[in-house]
């Protein structure tokens, strides 16, 4: 994420600080960052491990999130 913060300031400048710009930017990284969130909340609990850690089950869906 701070790779993407530094581009989202980045292209601000070459808009001249447009803050319409800057705010579109923002929006969409926030969206991005609630979509993770989401499919991580999602797949995360559902994966069942072994005692030595391998993974045994998966989330039936998670070829579909990737």
């Amino acid at each position: 994420m701070s790779v993407e913060a530094l581009l989202i300031l980045r292209v601000r400048k070459m808009y001249n600080n447009n803050k319409y710009v800057l705010s579109t930017l923002s929006i969409f990284g926030g969206a991005q960052c609630a979509a993770m969130s989401v499919s991580a909340w999602i797949i995360v609990p559902s994966v069942s491990f072994s005692p030595t850690c391998t993974v045994i089950g998966t989330y039936r869906g998670q070829i579909y999130v990737g």
